[in-house]
C-alpha cells in the first residue's frame, strides 16, 4: 500500500460497513447468484454456502483496508481455498471472477452509501486510494 495515510474518517466508513456486514454479504450473494440466472443455469452453490465464503472474504478485505496493508499470507490462503473449492465443484473461472467483480462493486456501492448517509465524502476521504478502487468514477 502507498505510504500515504487515509483520512481519519475513512476508518469511520469502514466501521459503518463492518456494522452492515450481513447486509453487504446478502447483497453480494443476491447479485452473484443472478449471474447464473442470467446465464440460464441453476446456481451450483447454495445461498448459505456462498454467504459463508463471502462473509469471510469481506471481513478479510475490511481488515486489510482498515489496517492500510496488503492481505497477509493467511488471508490470501483463505481466498485461495475458496477458489480451489469452487474449481473442484466445477465452476468456470470466468464465473468465479465475475462473482469477485460483483463483490467489489457491491463493496464500492456500500462505501459510497455509507459515506452519503454519514455525511462523509467517500472519494475525498479515500484520497489517492479513490482512483484505485473506482470511487472517483
Amino acid at each position: 500500500m502507498p505510504d500515504t495515510q487515509l483520512d481519519p474518517r475513512a476508518a469511520e466508513l469502514l466501521d459503518l460497513i463492518g456494522d452492515r456486514i450481513d447486509d453487504v454479504v446478502a447483497r453480494i450473494v443476491e447479485r452473484a447468484q443472478a449471474i447464473y440466472r442470467e446465464a440460464g443455469t441453476s446456481a451450483p452453490v447454495s445461498d448459505d454456502e456462498l454467504a459463508v465464503a463471502t462473509g469471510t472474504l469481506v471481513r478479510v478485505a475490511l481488515s486489510a483496508l482498515a489496517d492500510q496493508r496488503r492481505p497477509t499470507h493467511d488471508e490470501l490462503a483463505t481466498a485461495s481455498m475458496v477458489g480451489e473449492l469452487r474449481a473442484r465443484q466445477g465452476h468456470r473461472a470466468r464465473r468465479v471472477v465475475a462473482r469477485v467483480r460483483v463483490a467489489a462493486r457491491v463493496g464500492m456501492e456500500t462505501l459510497q452509501e455509507a459515506g452519503r448517509t454519514s455525511g462523509i465524502d467517500a472519494v475525498t476521504t479515500s484520497g489517492p486510494h479513490a482512483h484505485a478502487v473506482g470511487l472517483d468514477r
